[in-house]
């Protein structure tokens, strides 16, 4: 079996492929899609985030040797370029919608409260409805 030859992909490409795999939340397809293997889908994400992390770190990510280009490129998508004001903003963008994924959108089901509090306030009112019914 003849071995398919190496694609050589921009940062750009690289970078709206993660964006991609993030959005729809199925990587097993994106990658299919783009003919990549899931580890080197993952491999991109954490150099994603690294870079985030150093933005928002202080440090400026796109001024690390090896890292992806400072500007957009003229090629870039408009949805891309209307996504994100700059490359900069892209990790910060992203490091926000992780935070507000992972710690306030599970509370907006629950009326803003915790798990516990939630748990708590439908105990005290199973409680309340079952002794004022069995009285």
């Amino acid at each position: 079996m003849e071995r398919k030859a190496r694609v050589q992909r921009t940062a750009e490409e690289k970078w709206q492929i993660v964006l991609e795999g993030l959005k729809s939340g199925n990587i097993a397809e994106t990658c299919r899609k783009y003919e990549i293997a899931p580890n080197l889908y993952y491999r991109w994400k954490d150099e994603v985030e690294q870079g985030a992390k150093a933005a928002l770190g202080g440090k400026s990510a796109a001024s690390r040797p090896g890292w992806w280009p400072r500007r957009w490129p003229s090629a870039a998508p408009a949805s891309t370029i209307n996504e994100y004001r700059s490359f900069d903003h892209a990790p910060r963008s992203i490091a926000l919608w992780i935070e507000e994924y992972n710690h306030d959108r599970p509370h907006r089901g629950l009326r803003g409260r915790t798990p516990h509090e939630s748990r708590a306030a439908f105990q005290a009112t199973t409680l309340t409805s079952t002794t004022a019914s069995s009285v």
